[in-house]
């Protein structure tokens, strides 16, 4: 989600500051499941924890770091466990 926000406090000029701010979902079984930390990301794949988490450890993947790379690489990983 991006938010842009106007300041014309100064009165000369318009200032547009643009926030951006990213959110993730996992879609399991048609249901989409926000993940906002890493204790939601485990509470979605929680039947493969600890394969998903080994996973995690071999591949040097980090939720802080990069949630994003981090998220897509494991879910994919989980995607290939449950087939």
């Amino acid at each position: 989600i991006k938010t842009i926000q106007q300041n014309t406090s100064t009165g000369v000029e318009l200032q547009n500051f643009v926030d951006g701010k990213d959110y993730y979902y996992i879609k399991r079984e048609g249901i989409y499941y926000p993940v906002k930390h890493k204790k939601s990301f485990f509470a979605v794949l929680q039947d493969k924890k600890k394969e998903v988490k080994e996973f995690i450890h071999k591949n040097g993947l980090n939720f802080k770091r990069d949630q994003q790379r981090t998220i897509a690489k494991t879910v994919a990983y989980y995607d290939s466990l449950i087939k």
